[in-house]
């Protein structure tokens, strides 16, 4: 079924207390890892830590300036839509308190899972961190129209859970 039916499976077999999320193309640096667990277990408030491209000190090496705009495009769309606070929604990498993922259904694809985590769970506090996310070294990027016309139809179907937060 894709990388969400992967999601949801990995997270059933995790048995610890939190989940981590990072994408598996080597856009993400390792090296974040533990300011994320220390994150979450210096703050008890803090339920979701995001690795973010978009908060001062985060960067993006290596993108086209179509992907750039496409990126926070798709970012200010889902913020203002679904009056989500954080500023990287489309990020592939995060921390995850597991509770917290106890009660969301997901009913989007794999790639507006953070959205929709932000979107449907009752977490406290989404802490973001920056990061310095470069292109992919192997492999190429599957965006496609596709993937914008299932980001539209999530933020639509999402639409009516959101809240204010």
């Amino acid at each position: 079924e894709g990388i969400i039916q992967a999601l949801l499976e990995g997270i059933k077999e995790s048995r610890g207390e939190n989940v981590l999320v990072m994408d598996a193309d080597f856009s993400h640096l390792p090296n974040y890892i533990p300011d994320f667990l220390r994150t979450l277990k210096e703050n008890s408030n803090h339920d979701i830590v995001i690795g973010s491209r978009y908060v001062d000190g985060g960067s993006i090496v290596g993108w086209p300036i179509t992907r750039h705009l496409l990126s926070k495009g798709a970012n200010y769309f889902a913020k203002s839509w679904l009056n989500v606070k954080t500023n990287d929604i489309t990020t592939g990498f995060f921390l995850v308190r597991k509770r917290i993922l106890e009660n969301v259904h997901f009913t989007t694809n794999g790639h507006q899972f953070l959205l929709e985590l932000l979107v449907k769970s009752d977490y406290k506090i989404a802490k973001e961190i920056p990061i310095k996310f470069q292109n992919r070294i192997r492999g190429k990027s599957n965006l496609d129209s596709t993937d914008i016309r299932n980001f539209i139809s999530s933020i639509i179907e999402l639409r009516k859970f959101q809240k204010n937060k």
